[in-house]
């Protein structure tokens, strides 16, 4: 099957409102400022995804891949050394979330139910391109598989036309391609 289950959705669903309610004192125990990576909290107008627009018009919620996590048991003394740079989750954002109850197994069984389609869509594109089924497993092993929940939050109409922020600005995603 090439779904994720609708209970891991609507889970996902609950505890991104969860987050996005709380006051900004709570979101920022995850701020960009307490780690090393871009594991994060980000406020409404604080980043410009794109130089040439506005700031973004949005709050967001970001995790990065993970071994320990991920839905096919990765041993951790086989992770190759040249992986090991790349691999950047980062425990503080599920310990600066951890006052919400069930957060990180909604956000955790979410992004594992986007892993496992993930990898069956790759297996699916070297059919259809007259290759071994397995043929980019090598590349999804240790997977740039990020984590983000956006929030935007509404605009009064006066307010939106007169802004020049956007939603999200205009960029390019690093990764295989972008599970919405």
């Amino acid at each position: 099957m090439n779904t994720i289950a609708s209970i891991a959705i609507d889970n996902a669903l609950n505890a991104s409102k969860t987050f996005f309610a709380q006051p900004l004192d709570k979101k920022a125990m995850v701020s960009k400022n307490l780690g090393k990576y871009y594991n994060v909290f980000v406020a409404n107008g604080s980043v410009a995804a794109s130089p040439t627009e506005g700031l973004d018009y949005r709050e967001a919620f970001t995790w990065r891949y993970d071994p320990k996590y991920d839905p096919e048991y990765k041993d951790p003394a086989a992770i190759p050394e040249e992986v090991k740079p790349y691999l950047r989750g980062e425990e503080y954002v599920w310990e600066g979330t951890s006052h919400l109850p069930g957060f990180q197994d909604a956000c955790i069984s979410y992004w594992q139910e986007c892993v496992k389609l993930a990898r069956r869509l790759v297996r699916i594109f070297a059919l259809c391109l007259e290759l071994l089924e397995d043929y980019f497993d090598k590349f999804t092993t240790y997977p740039g598989s990020d984590g983000v929940f956006n929030y935007y939050p509404t605009m009064a109409q006066e307010q939106a036309a007169s802004s020049q922020d956007v939603g999200l600005g205009s960029h390019t995603d690093l990764q295989c391609f972008t599970l919405l």
